[in-house]
């Protein structure tokens, strides 16, 4: 295989949310390196995906464009700045999992916001719940995925606000990312100064 389809094999349009490219650039099991492209109408949703954990614990640098990144924790009693979260184990389909499923009710404090430009680098454990929201068109990110903590077979953990036991959709996402695609994002990595390894 070569490295475009490579490329291609582990690349998705629509990665999590609409208007959302994941291009897979390396992929191990103790380091993966992808880029986010994050296009469209996504500067005006409050948040990219619903406040999450993950499975490993990963570095983001932004090249382009603005970016926030907005920290959570649980809140057990009640606090002034809480908010009421419907929580959700998820276990990816790309991972031949069945997405999200009902776990319970929790409060989540958003304890921090910190906004990101291009050269800016932060570092999250898999553990820390946070979300994104962009602030600005073409945003572009390099995301470097360390080893997996959490087993393939175990659930992360996803928090959609407000009541109900309805999971968040994940209509019209996951879709194949085609080589004139991968193409045009490797080209537009080269424009912002990024080299592959």
């Amino acid at each position: 295989m070569d490295k475009l389809e490579q490329i291609c094999a582990n690349s998705y349009r629509n990665f999590h949310a609409k208007g959302l490219d994941y291009l897979c650039l390396l992929r191990s099991p103790s380091l993966t390196i992808k880029a986010y492209f994050f296009e469209g109408d996504l500067t005006k949703l409050p948040e990219i995906v619903v406040p999450h954990d993950h499975r490993y614990p990963f570095t983001t640098q932004v090249l382009s464009g603005r970016m926030a990144n907005r920290n959570y924790r649980e809140v057990l009693d009640g606090d002034d700045d809480m908010q009421m979260y419907q929580c959700f184990n998820y276990l990816t389909p790309l991972n031949g999992g069945d997405g999200f499923s009902w776990a319970y009710e929790t409060g989540l404090h958003n304890y921090s916001t910190r906004e990101f430009l291009p050269g800016d680098i932060y570092t999250l454990r898999a553990d820390q719940i946070h979300t994104l929201d962009i602030r600005a068109e073409d945003t572009v990110a390099i995301l470097c995925q360390f080893a997996d903590v959490v087993p393939v077979g175990e659930p992360t953990m996803a928090y959609r606000l407000g009541d109900g036991q309805e999971a968040p959709s994940m209509d019209g996402l996951y879709d194949e990312m085609r080589s004139d695609d991968a193409i045009k994002r490797l080209l537009q990595l080269e424009k912002l100064g990024y080299r592959m390894r």
